[in-house]
């Protein structure tokens, strides 16, 4: 499932900096790494993983700069909505003493987080 995760968030990386496969063949290889393009299309669709040097080359290529943050790793979050209630209190909050416009912020900006298991 990281994997997975992993691949579909290189693949949406390329396209958000609008770069083809041969285009980023290209830019490993001014960076002396040298890929076949079957290679880069594995890594992709999830079938292997790039090396540590390779995936942290991608991420330069692609201006990642929070790596963590990107692919969220060991972590899965989610927008709340219905736990809304159950936040606020743990944070101390009283779900009815908020205004209209600071309950919507809170609904915005709120995130849950949550280990892997």
């Amino acid at each position: 499932m990281i994997k997975k995760g992993i691949s579909l968030k290189l693949k949406e990386l390329r396209r958000k900096n609008k770069l083809t496969i041969e285009e980023v063949k290209y830019l490993l290889e001014k960076r002396d790494i040298n890929v076949a393009i079957k290679t880069i299309y594995g890594w992709e669709s999830g079938q292997r993983l790039p090396n540590p040097d390779i995936f942290l080359n991608l991420c330069d290529i692609y201006n990642v700069n929070d790596i963590l943050e990107e692919f969220e790793v060991g972590k899965r979050k989610k927008k709340v909505n219905d736990n809304l209630k159950m936040i606020a209190r743990e944070d101390g909050i009283s779900y009815n003493s908020l205004s209209k416009s600071e309950l919507k912020k809170l609904k915005e900006t709120t995130v849950l987080i949550t280990e892997d298991e």
